[in-house]
């Protein structure tokens, strides 16, 4: 079932059809409708693509801030009336241009669905290729991170982008793991983990400066996803990763204020920039926001570019403490435990991942973000290597990477849509993996 059709039967009110966006040539122009039509089988027309295109090099070139219907149609070297008549509103547009980023590859994986080999971890396999494959273009991902963070403080763009995300995961990722006496729960939470991991593994990619050994994660990610389903699968064991035996190193945050106004100021920053983006944030509404005064954020900080790096040091900082907190609980790696920390409003990861435009840019904030993940992913293998004790499992840093591109995509799904997207079932698939990589479910023994 298309995302349109399952809109218009949970939708009571009427709706003013319209043509298709994509088409070149209308015969007359209809209202547009308040929703997209997703259709992963067909490619934008070529007139809808250079439109596409041009949005692309607009936001490499000046950054998302700068996109605007005018920025656009001039780029393209169009009318804004015939970009308006072929995505009907910046939103749309906008939505459409996160897909278009990689759409040659859906299209073209799509279109191979029905000559897939009929095993499910010869499907699995090409499942996880599929994502590898948009995987393997970190310029695109890096244009993904700036429009991310475009998208998401806004909600009629997030609204369109929710739905994409849905197409994805009920038309691309949910057939491959249905199975006879599988809960309808279990099929969505594997669908949403391979979605997740197949975003999140080029994100981790990119802040850690190693897109070079993102394959090896995602060789990992097709044993786990085999495990799950049952399927007999043994763990890469050419996939050993030089850091497994280092000791984790702690960035050191002593610059940042822990407490007084100092701190309150950053925590108001914060908050503007869950709700409104980097875009929000002014000293004017800073000081506001935390009730100081105007002048004592000049004092503390000096200018708004010093403001926004402490403010980015110190989302960087609260997601290294979550995590400790989270891996130092007893029986907190759960799936209740993971999505009460992690997918709430003021999540640790969903900040970093609003502000990685900013810390990719910034060269000092870029260094302390790589030696941040490294502590996390040396944390996290450490845990899962005693937690497993004796287990064939050799790659306990791959793991952890796998662990986090996880929870950094589940993050994404959740932002988009965060009334309507359940991340416990995806949750409880990653934490049975990631704590038992290595050992078959009955089925597959």
């Amino acid at each position: 079932m298309k995302v349109q059709d399952r809109i218009d039967k949970s939708t009571p009110r009427p709706r003013r059809r319209r043509q298709d966006p994509n088409r070149d040539t209308p015969s007359t122009r209809q209202s547009a409708q308040s929703t997209l039509n997703i259709d992963l089988r067909e490619d934008y027309s070529p007139r809808a693509l250079g439109i596409l295109e041009a949005a692309q090099r607009v936001v490499v070139r000046d950054g998302a801030e700068k996109l605007s219907l005018r920025a656009i149609a001039r780029e393209a070297g169009e009318s804004t009336s015939l970009v308006l008549y072929h995505f009907s509103s910046m939103e749309k547009l906008e939505a459409l241009l996160l897909d278009s980023l990689w759409r040659d590859i859906v299209v073209e994986f799509v279109a191979r669905l029905n000559a897939m080999p009929t095993g499910q971890g010869a499907r699995i396999d090409a499942l996880v290729e599929f994502h590898a494959k948009i995987a393997r273009k970190p310029g695109l991902y890096r244009t993904y991170v700036d429009l991310v963070a475009h998208v998401v403080p806004n909600p009629g763009i997030r609204e369109n982008v929710a739905l994409i995300y849905e197409t994805y995961r009920l038309e691309i990722n949910h057939p491959f793991f249905a199975a006879p006496g599988l809960a309808d729960a279990d099929v969505a939470g594997r669908a949403a983990l391979a979605l997740a991991a197949g975003e999140g593994i080029p994100i981790d990619a990119l802040v850690s400066a190693r897109e070079h050994s993102q394959d090896v994660v995602f060789e990992l990610l097709s044993h786990i996803l085999k495990v799950a389903a049952g399927v007999r699968s043994a763990p890469p064991r050419d996939a050993v990763d030089r850091r497994d035996d280092s000791k984790p190193v702690r960035p050191l945050f002593d610059e940042l204020p822990s407490a007084g106004t100092a701190q309150r100021l950053i925590e108001a920053g914060q908050n503007l920039i869950r709700t409104g983006g980097v875009r929000s944030v002014s000293l004017e509404a800073c000081a506001k926001e935390s009730g100081e005064s105007r002048p004592s954020v000049g004092y503390h900080f000096g200018n708004k570019k010093k403001f926004l790096d402490a403010v980015a040091a110190a989302a960087l900082r609260d997601l290294i403490i979550s995590i400790e907190q989270h891996l130092n609980k007893r029986g907190g790696f759960t799936a209740h435990d993971l999505a009460t920390r992690y997918f709430r409003p003021k999540s640790p990861f969903a900040l970093v991942i609003l502000m990685l435009p900013l810390i990719l840019q910034t060269p000092s904030l870029a260094a302390l973000a790589r030696d941040a993940n490294d502590y996390i992913h040396l944390t996290i293998a450490s845990f899962l290597k005693a937690a497993a004790p004796g287990g064939s499992h050799t790659n306990y840093v791959g793991l952890a990477r796998l662990y986090t591109s996880s929870l950094i995509g589940l993050s994404l799904q959740h932002l988009y849509d965060p009334r309507n997207f359940d991340p416990k079932p995806a949750l409880e698939c990653l934490c049975k993996a990631v704590l038992r990589p290595d050992t078959a479910s009955a089925a597959g023994r």
